[in-house]
């Protein structure tokens, strides 16, 4: 809680650790460490809600701040709440980010997989007897085949390639299940299992 001039009336201790701070007498005192948020919180009006991004000590991130001004003996007072909501972003942005892997994965899957199951069934028609006879009758010379055999192992084995590597991205995203065997903790002389 501080005047419209900058004097500090009040400051709680999770704002002192949030802002790194003893004490604070003035709003002013800060313009070296936060000179954004300073500038903020001098031009908060009643019921705005801002965000501003700090740097303290190499670590970025955002605060969430919302005002409320008052009257208390004729004097006006700002009340502001600020909250760290850097956890908050970085959780969504992780969302985010398993959400796109799951969607590239899903639409590069539904390419691989038709190649790689054509290519496995010509691989096993060019193998039978009778798909090389009938081939021989449509002018296919034995070197011919074998080339084509060779070409399809080729889109065969790189399609499946593709697919395991794929596979390796989609596991990304999903979060293992725990193991009730390695979950287990001593307090005292007592141990407890997580089931």
């Amino acid at each position: 809680m501080y005047k419209p001039g900058g004097a500090v009336i009040l400051i709680n201790n999770a704002a002192k650790k949030l802002l790194k701070v003893a004490g604070l007498s003035d709003i002013h005192n800060m313009v070296s460490a936060f000179p954004e948020l300073v500038e903020t919180l001098l031009s908060l009006k009643h019921g705005d809600k801002k965000l501003v991004k700090f740097s303290s000590e190499g670590e970025t991130g955002y605060l969430s701040i919302f005002a409320r001004s008052f009257l208390m003996r004729e004097e006006k007072y700002i009340l502001v709440s600020i909250q760290n909501i850097q956890a908050e972003l970085e959780e969504k942005e992780m969302e985010a980010w398993q959400n796109l892997i799951k969607v590239l994965t899903h639409e590069i899957m539904n390419s691989i997989t038709p190649i790689s199951s054509m290519t496995a069934t010509l691989l096993d028609m060019l193998g039978a007897n009778q798909a090389k006879d009938s081939l021989a009758e449509n002018h296919l010379g034995h070197e011919e085949l074998e080339e084509m055999a060779e070409a399809l192992k080729t889109i065969h084995q790189r399609s499946q390639g593709l697919m395991n590597f794929v596979n390796s991205y989609r596991n990304m995203t999903i979060i293992p299940s725990l193991n009730s065997n390695c979950c287990r903790f001593r307090i005292s002389s007592r141990e407890w299992k997580i089931s």
